[in-house]
C-alpha cells in the first residue's frame, strides 16, 4: 500500500504500520527521474538568463519612469558605419551599439584659405576665404577687396579668383554658386557672378538678366576698389 505520509517533493514517507508495495518504489523512481530532468532542463534556461540579464546590465540601463532599456554609451558619428553611399527612404538608429560594415560617415571639415586675381599684381584689404566639407561638398565663402589697381595683366582675359581649398569635380563640369555683393566695376551692366570650373578656381562671369547672355568679366572692368563677396557650393572628388 502506498506510505501513509508524504514528503514535500510528493516521495513515499512510511510508517511503521504501512506496507510498502512494488508499484510505491517504481513511483518513486519515476518521479526522481521527473525532477532530475526538471531540474536540468531549469539549470540551462537559468544560465542563458543569466547571460542575457549580464550583457542588458553591461550595454543598458532600465527608465524606472516606463521600464524601457536605455542604451549607457552615446551614440557619435564614429559608431555608426555604412557599407554604401546610398540610405534607405527611412533609416533609423537606437542604442549606442550599432555597427555597420564599411566606410565611417564623412564628418564634416571646417577651415580657412586665402584667395587672390590669377593674373596680374593688386594689393587687397581683403583677401579671405571660408569653406565647410561635408563629403565631397564644399561651401566656401570667399571676401577680395582691391587696394589698388591691377597691373601685368592683359585687359581682354577674364577676371578669375584662385585659392579655392579643394579642386572642383569634372572635366568641363561648372556649378553656379550664390553671390552675396560685387561693386565697383567699370562698363558693367548686370550682375557679377560665381562660376567653378575645373581646378581650384572662381571663374566672373556677368549676367545681363537675358539682355545679352552671359559673359566674362575683364580685366578691363576692375576698378582699384572692385569687390567681390561670393558664396559657393561645389562638388570636389576627394
Amino acid at each position: 500500500m502506498s506510505s501513509t505520509n508524504k514528503t514535500g517533493l510528493g516521495f513515499n514517507q512510511w510508517i511503521l504500520a504501512d506496507k510498502p508495495t512494488m508499484e510505491d518504489f517504481n513511483a518513486d523512481n519515476v518521479l526522481v527521474e521527473q525532477l532530475l530532468e526538471e531540474r536540468c532542463s531549469k539549470e540551462e534556461t537559468d544560465r542563458r538568463f543569466m547571460e542575457v540579464e549580464q550583457l542588458l546590465d553591461e550595454r543598458y540601463t532600465k527608465s524606472e519612469a516606463d521600464g524601457k532599456f536605455v542604451a549607457r554609451e552615446t551614440l557619435t558619428a564614429n559608431d555608426i558605419m555604412v557599407s554604401s553611399p546610398v540610405f534607405p527612404v527611412k533609416t533609423s538608429v537606437e542604442g549606442a551599439l550599432v555597427k555597420l560594415s564599411g566606410e565611417k560617415l564623412n564628418k564634416s571639415q571646417i577651415g580657412t584659405f586665402q584667395v587672390k586675381l590669377e593674373k596680374g599684381t593688386a594689393t587687397y584689404s581683403t583677401s579671405t576665404g571660408t569653406y565647410c566639407k561635408t563629403g565631397n561638398m564644399v561651401v566656401a565663402h570667399v571676401a577680395l577687396v582691391l587696394s589698388s589697381a591691377v597691373t601685368g595683366a592683359p585687359a581682354a582675359d577674364r577676371v578669375d579668383l584662385v585659392g579655392l581649398p579643394f579642386p572642383a569635380y569634372g572635366g568641363n563640369a561648372r556649378f553656379i554658386g550664390t553671390s552675396g555683393y560685387t561693386k565697383n566695376f567699370t562698363n558693367v551692366t548686370g550682375q557679377v557672378r560665381p562660376r567653378i570650373a575645373f581646378g581650384t578656381k572662381i571663374e566672373c562671369v556677368v549676367d545681363n538678366s537675358g539682355t545679352s547672355g552671359i559673359h566674362t568679366l575683364t580685366y578691363a572692368n576692375l576698378t582699384a576698389t572692385s569687390q567681390f563677396d561670393f558664396t559657393v557650393i561645389y562638388f570636389t572628388a576627394q
